[in-house]
């Protein structure tokens, strides 16, 4: 006779501002509502001004795709993480704003997992540092990057630090993955890199380098910094030029 042992299941959780969800809540909270739909996953914040949360503002586990919803105008200062979650996507999205502080390290942060997962920012407009870092995924070494970062048509501002022994830290960093869609970086000479010594990718200056001041990703394409291009016809200024302007000798037919 054999016997078959059954593998656990991991509960899933859902906390916001330290008590637990397992039903659909509507929370009145400065002078707007948080409301919870345990069917869909979904948290909507509607001109929420929360101030002085002491605990993790949002905290799941086992979620498999956990989405906030941003309407009208919304604030949160907290203690622990904006956002703190282990296994399953996320989804941050909606035609409303945050303005997110958090005294911990990481505003947003995505403990290890078995898997790579995604945090999604889409549509809106979210403002958002913790003590050292904004965003940040779960990293243990070379090549153990966990979180893909999507921001899609969103405006998204980030800061990081610096500190003693000349240490500095990026808004965002341990990145498996990125893909900016329908927006750019509008801060000059920022982009998303990797440093030569490691394997994830976080915000680098011109210099290749960490870059731990405040970084903003607006909707629309990158500018070429050509607005338009014009014929002239003057024969006595046809010819071939340096990038500088300076004429060179020589026919241009040649």
């Amino acid at each position: 006779m054999g016997i078959m042992a059954a593998t656990p299941v991991k509960a899933q959780y859902f906390r916001f501002c330290g008590n637990r969800y397992t039903a659909d809540a509507t929370i009145p909270l400065g002078g707007g509502t948080a409301t919870w739909n345990q069917a869909t996953t979904t948290l909507t914040l509607k001109n929420v001004q929360a101030e002085n949360v002491s605990d993790n503002f949002i905290s799941c586990d086992g979620i498999a795709h956990l989405k906030i919803v941003l309407e009208g105008s919304n604030s949160v200062k907290s203690n622990g993480s904006f956002l703190y979650w282990r296994g399953g996507n996320v989804e941050i999205s909606g035609k409303g704003s945050l303005t997110a502080r958090s005294e911990n390290n990481e505003a947003i942060y995505m403990n290890g997992n078995a898997a790579p997962r995604t945090l999604t920012i889409k549509d809106c407009k979210l403002d958002v540092q913790g003590k050292r870092k904004s965003i940040s995924g779960y990293e243990n070494g070379d090549n153990t990057e966990m979180l893909n970062l999507v921001v899609d048509n969103a405006t998204l501002k980030v800061k990081g630090a610096t500190g003693g022994w000349g240490w500095k830290e990026p808004g965002i960093t341990c990145l498996k993955s990125y893909e900016l869609k329908n927006c750019h970086i509008s801060t000059a000479g920022v982009r998303f890199g990797k440093r030569s010594n490691l394997t994830y990718y976080e915000l680098l200056g011109t210099d290749n380098d960490t870059y731990p001041g405040e970084v903003e990703i607006v909707p629309g394409n990158a500018p070429t910094g050509i607005s338009s291009v014009t014929a002239d016809t003057l024969q006595g200024k046809r010819g071939i030029y340096t990038l500088d302007g300076m004429r060179l000798n020589g026919a241009l037919d040649n």
